[in-house]
Formats: C-alpha cells, sequence, structure tokens
C-alpha cells in the first residue's frame, strides 16, 4: 500500500509530541504496584523430630563424603548439643573465619606447647665448656 508523502510527513511530525503525550499520560495513569501488598514470607519454624534430624544428618553424611562414625563421634555430640542452645539459629562461620580459628588454635597449642617445654634439651656452652674441662682434669689424674 503506498501513502502519500503528506500522510507520513505529518505522522513523523505528531511523533515528538505524541511520545511526550504517552510518557504525561504514563505518569498519570502509573499502575499501582503489588509491592505494598507483598510481604516477606515469615520462616516457617522447624519443628525438632528424631526421624527429621535422622533424615538431615543422613543428607549431611552422603553430601560431604562423611564416614559413617562421624555421627557418633564426641565432638559432633558436643557441636550438636551447643547447637540446640541457641534461641535464634546458629551462624556457621564460613571457609575464611574457619581457617583462622584452626591457625589460631594451632599457634595457641604451640605457644602452649613451647612453654610447658621450655627445658633446655641442648647443654648451654658453659655446661658443656665446664664438663669437658672436667673431664681433662679426671684424665691427668
Amino acid at each position: 500500500m503506498f501513502r502519500p508523502f503528506d500522510a507520513i510527513y505529518s505522522q513523523l511530525i505528531r511523533l515528538p509530541n505524541d511520545v511526550k503525550a504517552h510518557k504525561d499520560k504514563a505518569k498519570v495513569d502509573k499502575q499501582s504496584r503489588i509491592d505494598g501488598h507483598l510481604k516477606e514470607k515469615e520462616q516457617e519454624e522447624i519443628r525438632y523430630s528424631d526421624g527429621f534430624f535422622r533424615e538431615v544428618a543422613v543428607e549431611w553424611l552422603v553430601a560431604t563424603d562423611q564416614p559413617i562414625g562421624a555421627l557418633e563421634h564426641p565432638k559432633f555430640h558436643q557441636m550438636i548439643d551447643v547447637a540446640s542452645r541457641a534461641k535464634n539459629g546458629v551462624t556457621i562461620p564460613n571457609r575464611h573465619q574457619t581457617r583462622e580459628e584452626i591457625m589460631n588454635s594451632f599457634k595457641k597449642q604451640m605457644n602452649h606447647l613451647r612453654t610447658r617445654l621450655n627445658v633446655s634439651i641442648i647443654p648451654s656452652l658453659s655446661d658443656y665448656t665446664t664438663h669437658v674441662q672436667f673431664r681433662v682434669l679426671l684424665s691427668k689424674a
């Protein structure tokens, strides 16, 4: 279909005005948003049951490739006991925090060991010199 030039030209002239009119209308006819009506879903309280704990424990064993005996380890029991006392959930440290804690624990243990073993294994030079002089005196006698 062929349009006459005047019809196309008149549409081009109207284009900026139409765009402005469309924007103005959009401001007035602004669609109401549903944001005000939305509420964050409250986290459902998961009630404890032995069956559910067993299920989660087995999933943890399999997902992290833990030995089955890990659930019987006293430190695992201690961790679960400590976590069960939390009122508002537990903050689990990330790998960087865990690494830092391990390094600090190692340094602390080494310092403790160093103070406990503060006995000199290698005798001092003066003790050695005295020992050699004593042996020389014995050999001359």
